[in-house]
């Protein structure tokens, strides 16, 4: 996950977006996008004209700190076990909600009817026990054309499981397939604990 650090960056210099924007010669859109944690893309040399006038800033104003990339934009992991590790839980309250979010705004289009369009989370709601059981790639010809159609359906959003530690892809002698990991397991708990 990314976290945009420069609005309380600018907070502790102590001066506006505009200001920062003019002496930096960065676009004020840019500087907005940024300190609202709405910007896609930064170009690393807007980045260093950022940190280079906001450093200037400090100085000028006696302030004891050296800021760099992370005061601006930092990559925050989301697969971290809580501190409490006796707890019994694989995965942080805030990561949780974090990965709910961003499976709840995946939207997938399906054959399936009243779910033509759907998000991630609901899908894995709806099919826990048959991701349990193992998500193939390919199943047997001897498979109803429906259960085909769910496994092409949920092996689509593999990917994205994967990326949030929820899955773990296996081979077994009828091809490659997934399932839910320890923490895929635990997020499903929590999930329905709400």
């Amino acid at each position: 996950m990314i976290k945009f650090n420069l609005e309380h960056t600018i907070q502790q210099i102590g001066i506006t977006k505009n200001k920062l924007a003019v002496l930096s010669e960065v676009r004020p859109n840019t500087i907005n996008d940024l300190a609202n944690g709405t910007s896609k893309r930064i170009e690393i040399d807007t980045l260093e004209k950022i940190l280079t006038t906001i450093n200037q800033i400090s100085v000028m104003r006696g302030l004891n700190k050296r800021f760099n990339v992370s005061d601006v934009v930092e990559f925050v992991s989301l697969d971290f076990r809580s501190e409490d590790a006796e707890s019994g839980k694989l995965i942080s309250d805030e990561a949780f909600l974090k990965i709910k979010e961003i499976l709840s705004k995946h939207h997938v289009p399906t054959p399936i009817a009243g779910l033509e369009i759907t998000n991630i989370l609901q899908l894995i709601d709806l099919y826990e026990d048959h991701i349990k059981e193992g998500v193939y790639e390919v199943l047997a010809s001897k498979s109803s054309s429906a259960l085909r159609t769910l496994n092409r359906i949920l092996y689509g959003i593999g990917d994205t499981l994967e990326l949030y530690g929820l899955v773990e892809y296996k081979q077994d002698s009828y091809g490659t397939f997934y399932t839910f990991t320890d923490k895929g397991n635990f997020f499903m708990k929590l999930l329905k604990n709400q």
